[in-house]
């Protein structure tokens, strides 16, 4: 559902080649690890829950909040505080995608077939 950015890997639609398959295989294999660590951390922060799927903030500014998630979710495993999401918890507001720029897909492709020369070749 969201374009190839330099910032965001996606998998390739009709992989035509052996590399393009292990490269597909590699990215639902770590997407399932992701999708489960963002649920966990939506647990725990809440506020991260609340975005509707979209931070509106640059891709450094996310990165930096999504590492200050995880140290604070791995103090609060250190220090034994349970898991628990609070009942009272608002529905998430519809929030709008962010645009893309053209030049950042194609410099998104661009990154994605180095890794795939790099690691699936």
């Amino acid at each position: 559902g969201y374009p190839q950015q330099p910032w965001l890997m996606t998998p390739i639609p009709n992989p035509a080649s052996a590399a393009e398959h292990h490269y597909n295989r590699a990215h639902i294999q770590s997407r399932a690890v992701i999708e489960r660590t963002f649920g966990v951390l939506k647990s725990r922060m809440r506020s991260l829950d609340r975005t509707g799927g979209a931070m509106v903030y640059s891709p450094q500014k996310v990165c930096k909040i999504v590492v200050a998630s995880c140290i604070i979710h791995n103090i609060a495993i250190r220090h034994g505080m349970p898991l628990e999401a609070p009942e009272d918890v608002e529905p998430p507001e519809n929030i709008d995608d962010p645009p893309y720029r053209a030049n950042e897909m194609a410099e998104g492709r661009r990154s994605r077939e180095d890794i795939i020369r790099r690691y699936f070749t």
